[in-house]
C-alpha cells in the first residue's frame, strides 16, 4: 500500500470487520457504495455477474485487467485496488512484505 497512511474508510472497515480489509470487502464496499447491482458492475466491467460474487466472498480473486476494470467502473483508484490483491497474494505466501503500487 505504500508510505501514506490508509484511507478513514478504510481503518473504519477494518476495525468493524476487526479484520484487514480483503479485496472481496473492498470491492463489495465500494460497490454498495455507489448503489451498484452486481450485474450493474458485471456489465460495466466486462465480466459475470457470477465473478463478481465470487470475488467478493473471496473465492476468487481477478486478473490484474479485470481488476482495473473493475476500480474504472466504480470510479476508485486502479492502484488500490492492484495493491489489495497483489498484497494478498504475498500475505497468503507467508511472506512479510508491503505491496506499494504507483502509476507510472
Amino acid at each position: 500500500m505504500g508510505t501514506r497512511k490508509k484511507s478513514r474508510a478504510i481503518k473504519d472497515l477494518e476495525k468493524i470487520r476487526k479484520r484487514p480489509l480483503t479485496f472481496g470487502d473492498l470491492l463489495y464496499a465500494t460497490r454498495t457504495t455507489a448503489e451498484m447491482t452486481q450485474l450493474e458492475l458485471a456489465t460495466k466491467s466486462g465480466t459475470s455477474k457470477a465473478k463478481i460474487c465470487d470475488f467478493e466472498k473471496g473465492r476468487r480473486i481477478p486478473t490484474l485487467e479485470l481488476a482495473v476494470r473493475l476500480a474504472q467502473a466504480l470510479g476508485h483508484s486502479e492502484a488500490l485496488f492492484l495493491s489489495k490483491i497483489i498484497a494478498e497474494q504475498v500475505n497468503n505466501t507467508g511472506l512479510n512484505f508491503k505491496v506499494e503500487i504507483k502509476a507510472a
